[in-house]
């Protein structure tokens, strides 16, 4: 897209706002708000204030106070998640309490995101501008959201469609990177919608100073590290009775993005995402049959479209070869929610997602197709017998069918407890089973390679926490948690299939204490401890750090500047080379953020990340971007 389409788009929606205005100007119901907001229809425990199970939510201020690029990003400052960005694919994932992100269901507005290939997506592709909260539910206590949700599920929700508001962002920084958004909400009485755009294009990473060149990287500018993209989402809602509404959105990116090279290999890989596209549809609806008995359901479809090339040398003038991955999924969901008497919530579900894949190793070549269905039914009850106690339960039925002579189904039991002891602290326990099957590419690859048939991985999980507050000043959450886990699939290297290990442990504590002494001062502090290991070889299980550490800040002044300041520690991780332990030197990074509003409708704000130019690696040949600085104008009317 050129600068030139770019200002065009953005004058067409301005233009489109001040016509819709126009029209509704006369309209008597703007100010009625729809009563259902199906972005956080399947977060469990949204209605109790002390669920028993461990979660964290980032909320819109937080996201938007680190000036962030994409949802990758936004992870980092949740206790219990560390995370591993880019790396030989020049992807953002992470680990959530040891659990890979396949092990982790993602999900937007409650619509599963991740690709049914690899079981996972590339977190860095997906804007952050979009993000109205972000919520983390950990461990075992996962039931309600279907099959291979063994570490945990996020949801990211959307802004909501009837905040009335018009928002127009633009920023320019280091790496020659511009990005424009813009977003509009408006409620029409019974109707109301959201669009918004994104277009982004970056030309380079910068390289840390302190980095020493190889005969692979130069140093100052990343090697094929260029990337850009667009993006335009869209939801609209109709309450067409007091007991119920209809949601609809839709969306599509298209991007492409270089790979960097490693710095340190002999044989390092030259290539390019030269497409990677998606398009999705939503459709959502609620239903309040009566006071006690509630109906949601979902439908929904992702398409993606990718092309990987590789080529023969630095100059990506020739190709070896181009790969293309076509992945359709097609899914939804029935919820019944039931309060009766002492059962505050009695859920019963089932999920259905049909996996539908082809993939073309070369171009010309012949097309390889796959079709996995996978579903789950689900029951939740959460019991207070007695004022300060709730129990739960809940158990969930996964199926797998598809894969060539191998299917399977599994059992997910879970029980738990929270007593508040007062007002002001409780404390829980919860302890569950969990599984995930094999993705389509570790069933793939094995196969291929001949290796033996994969099982599903399964864990069981235990999770306890206390909570304590001291008012508005001091909020502390303290979580022990630990799993047992059978079979966990692990990756073995170039050319050679993915093998389960037999038994591993996850095991560790989160702290996360927030500091408020007053309106214009919010500190936090989140530490995870992890212990990960191979229970057979008592060797570290690779690329998860032992310990995590972190602090963000945020000061109004008395002249209305707003400061934003973010630390981040993380330790020693380990991976193996053949037989040899290695290792990735600890690292801190720093950020800050200085925003002023004027006019009361603009903001401008300066943007600083790894203020040190520190030089950190989460896998190793790959560094991360040195010292960046970006500057930006919004505009909120």
């Amino acid at each position: 897209m050129t600068k030139k389409s770019t200002l065009v788009i953005l004058f067409s929606f301005i233009f489109n706002i001040q016509l819709v205005q126009g029209i509704d100007s006369t309209s008597d119901s703007v100010s009625i708000k729809p009563k259902y907001q199906f972005q956080e229809i399947v977060i469990t425990g949204e209605k109790i204030n002390d669920p028993p199970f461990s979660y964290s939510e980032i909320s819109a201020d937080e996201i938007d106070a680190r000036k962030l690029n994409n949802i990758g990003e936004a992870l980092r400052p949740i206790s219990g998640i560390s995370l591993q960005s880019t790396g030989r694919k020049g992807t953002s994932s992470f680990y959530l309490r040891g659990f890979d992100q396949r092990g982790v269901v993602l999900l937007m507005d409650g619509r599963p995101i991740y690709e049914p290939y690899f079981g996972s997506i590339d977190l860095s592709q997906i804007p952050a501008a979009n993000i109205a909260k972000i919520k983390v539910i950990k461990g075992p206590a996962s039931t309600l959201y279907g099959a291979n949700s063994i570490g945990g599920v996020i949801n990211f929700i959307t802004q909501n469609s009837h905040l009335n508001k018009t928002k127009i962002g633009m920023s320019y920084g280091s790496g020659d990177r511009y990005q424009i958004t813009g977003q509009r909400g408006r409620a029409l009485g019974s109707f109301d919608y959201w669009i918004s755009i994104n277009h982004y294009k970056k030309n380079y990473e910068v390289m840390p100073g302190n980095f020493e060149g190889t005969f692979n990287e130069d140093g100052a500018r990343r090697e094929n590290s260029d990337s850009k993209g667009s993006a335009i989402d869209a939801k609209a809602g109709w309450q067409f009775s007091s007991k119920g509404k209809i949601n609809i959105a839709t969306g599509y990116l298209d991007s492409e993005k270089g790979i960097s090279p490693s710095t340190t290999s002999d044989y390092p890989n030259y290539w390019r995402f030269t497409d990677w596209k998606k398009w999705y549809i939503d459709m959502t609806g609620d239903y309040q049959f009566t006071k006690k008995i509630k109906m949601t359901a979902k439908l929904y479809q992702d398409s993606y479209d990718n092309t990987l090339a590789a080529y023969k040398d630095e100059t990506y003038g020739q190709t070896k070869w181009i790969s293309n991955y076509k992945n359709d999924v097609y899914g939804g969901f029935l919820n019944f929610d039931i309060a009766l008497a002492k059962h505050n919530r009695l859920i019963l579900g089932v999920h259905r997602k049909d996996d539908k894949v082809k993939i073309q190793n070369n171009a010309g070549g012949p097309w390889e197709a796959y079709n996995i269905h996978t579903s789950s039914f689900v029951f939740q009850d959460e019991y207070t017998p007695f004022q300060r106690f709730t129990l739960l339960a809940g158990a969930s039925y996964d199926l797998l069918s598809g894969f060539e002579n191998w299917n399977d189904s599994i059992w997910g039991p879970q029980a738990g407890a929270v007593y508040r002891v007062t007002n002001n602290s409780s404390i829980h326990i919860l302890i569950g089973k969990k599984s995930r099957f094999p993705s389509l590419k570790e069933w793939h690859e094995t196969t291929l390679y001949g290796g033996t048939s994969l099982k599903p991985e399964k864990a069981i999980s235990y999770d306890i926490g206390i909570k304590k507050s001291w008012g508005t000043l001091i909020f502390t959450e303290l979580n022990f948690y630990h799993s047992t886990v059978t079979d966990l699939i692990t990756y073995q290297g170039r050319n050679n299939p993915f093998k389960n290990l037999a038994s591993s442990r996850l095991r560790g504590l989160e702290l996360d204490l927030k500091f408020m002494p007053y309106k214009n001062l919010n500190t936090r502090i989140y530490y995870q401890y992890l212990n990960a290991i191979d229970l057979d070889t008592h060797q570290a299980l690779e690329f998860r750090p032992e310990h995590t550490l972190g602090f963000t800040g945020s000061l109004i002044t008395f002249y209305g500047y707003k400061f934003n300041i973010s630390m981040d520690v993380v330790s020693k991780r380990y991976y193996y080379s053949s037989k040899d332990r290695l290792s990735l030197e600890p690292y801190f990074i720093a950020g800050f953020n200085l925003t002023k509003k004027f006019m009361s409708m603009f903001e401008i704000w300066i943007n600083a990340k790894n203020l040190l130019d520190e030089f950190y690696e989460d896998e190793a040949g790959f560094p991360l971007p040195g010292r960046e600085f970006s500057t930006g104008l919004v505009l909120e009317f």
